[in-house]
């Protein structure tokens, strides 16, 4: 076979076996999710170690032990995208940043057009992440851009859907945990309700698991 085609082929099945790694993941995490909900009358540590000895071990198992550490937590930081349930049981063990807060349900916003075109007309921005640590963020016509503090960055296309909502989608990242959490094609819905000066309460919408967050989005002066 000429190599052309063999590295066709490698790339090929390459990209395959990444496809199904991911799609079992996703599929374990439905599994594991359904299972947190089935034991809700029980402590929070032990419906986590519940359904980690009812589907995360025997799932790392079936790989070499070298890689459980990082398979392990690839599953961790996704279980928090794909199970609301699983997200607000981390929220209460570990808090969150006083910026963010978790709500039940979708509010009104307050807020009307000219104020959000006047906002969206900066580019610069920074908010804290539900761990604390300042991330940077630049929203062009096109692209939203998170910069960490370690150096990394996550790539996002940004479309407005009106005044005051826009829609972005995951690309890229080679932050460890933004890469994890998400995937190329994720979708998440903000609005931004109101107004407070040099920042705005901010609502996050993942439509898939039905979470709604809102947290402070600072101009960069």
């Amino acid at each position: 076979m000429p190599r052309f085609y063999v590295i066709i082929l490698f790339l090929f099945f390459g990209h395959l076996s990444i496809a199904q790694t991911q799609y079992q993941k996703d599929s374990l995490i439905n599994e594991m999710c359904k299972t947190l909900d089935e034991f809700k009358t029980l402590d929070d540590s032990i419906r986590i170690h519940t359904v980690y000895n009812i589907h995360l071990y025997p799932f790392l198992s079936l790989y070499p032990e070298v890689s459980h550490q990082e398979i392990g937590s690839s599953i961790f930081i996704r279980f928090q995208h794909n199970c609301n349930t699983f997200k607000r049981i981390l929220d209460r063990l570990n808090g969150l940043h006083e910026d963010w807060e978790n709500l039940n349900e979708k509010p009104v916003s307050e807020t009307n057009s000219q104020e959000c075109d006047k906002f969206l007309e900066n580019r610069n921005f920074w908010y804290h992440d539900s761990s604390g640590d300042t991330v940077k963020l630049t929203i062009g016509t096109r692209f939203w851009t998170d910069s960490f503090k370690d150096g990394t960055y996550s790539k996002l296309k940004f479309q407005r859907l009106n005044n005051c909502q826009f829609e972005i989608e995951f690309i890229e990242s080679n932050n460890k945990i933004r890469a994890n959490f998400s995937k190329p094609g994720d979708r998440y819905k903000y609005e931004l309700l109101r107004s407070e000066g040099d920042y705005f309460y901010v609502l996050v919408e993942l439509t898939e698991i039905n979470s709604f967050m809102r947290f402070k989005l600072y101009k960069d002066k």
